[in-house]
């Protein structure tokens, strides 16, 4: 598969950084809040993003894909890959994994989608 890491050339010392990364370079539920664009929905519907991170993420994310060659983030967002969950195994895959709540979950959440 597609395997990536990264090896140090020198010992880094426990508690140091092994690199920065500016905040404004990631998605993250405070750096989607401070976008201006959609700082009305996120405000209008304050109980529904309050309830979970992913959410707010989430409708970044179709924000910025909408946007197509003109979002910032265009560029990371083509080489993502399509998604993708247990919900859209069949059984038998499911099965195979042996945990009966992850096959239930999956089976609410496909019925939530589908309703």
């Amino acid at each position: 598969g597609n395997v990536r890491g990264a090896v140090a050339l020198v010992d880094i010392p426990a508690g140091e950084p092994m690199f920065e990364i500016p905040e404004q370079l990631m998605i993250t539920p405070t750096t989607c809040l401070k976008c201006l664009e959609l700082e009305l929905a996120y405000k209008k519907y304050e109980t529904f993003f309050s309830v979970d991170d992913d959410r707010i993420i989430t409708l970044f994310l179709m924000h910025e894909k909408l946007k197509g060659d003109s979002s910032f983030w265009f560029p990371y967002l083509e080489i993502l890959p399509e998604p993708s969950g247990s919900g859209d195994w069949v059984l038998e895959e499911q099965l195979l994994l042996q945990d009966t709540s992850l096959i239930a979950e999956s089976k609410r959440r496909n019925a939530r989608i589908n309703a």
